[in-house]
């Protein structure tokens, strides 16, 4: 069941900033190219990376 603040909260903008886990753990993350590419491929070989 949706709540008011169920639907309110799903209409927010939340924005993340991820400068500590870069900074900390030398963390990088792929383009959404290489995202979209990687996932594709997994799909392709029924692989799922897990």
């Amino acid at each position: 069941m949706i709540t008011h603040e169920t639907a309110r909260s799903a209409s927010l903008l939340y924005i993340y900033d991820g400068r500590r886990i870069r900074q900390t753990l030398g963390f990088q993350y792929r383009s959404l190219e290489q995202t979209i590419r990687r996932v594709g491929e997994g799909f392709r070989t029924g692989k799922t990376g897990r």
